[in-house]
Parts: C-alpha cells; structure tokens; sequence
C-alpha cells in the first residue's frame, strides 16, 4: 500500500487489542488491568499500515485475513 501523505510504500503489520478497538469523536479514560500479561493472545485486531517517515498508520477496519 502506498502511503497517501508521502506516496511511499507501506508496511503492513496490526493494531491488536486484547479487549476490542473502537473510535470516539472524543478521548476516553481508559483503565489498564494490572493482571495483564505480555503472552495473553489478543482477541482484536485490525489489517494496518504504516509509514516512519510520516509517522502515519492507515487501519483498515473492514479487512479480515484468512
């Protein structure tokens, strides 16, 4: 994917959360258990790119892979 910013090539990679992604119009307090371990599998995730130049990250929410 080309980034849309810079036209450069993407890396693909994921947003990965162990308890769900979502978008608000506004930020939201958001609580961290401290029971949490690092090799807990994540339950969500979402195809994203990213470029480290732009510092940008493109989440295609509506892809899923096989």
């Amino acid at each position: 994917m080309k980034c849309p910013y810079c036209n450069k090539e993407m890396e693909k990679g994921y947003i990965q959360s162990k308890h769900g992604l979502g978008w608000n119009r506004k930020k939201r307090v958001l609580a961290v258990s401290s029971g949490w371990f690092a090799d807990q599998p994540l339950e969500y995730e979402s195809v994203a790119y990213r470029y480290g130049d732009c510092k940008k990250i493109i989440i295609d929410y509506n892809q899923q892979e096989e």
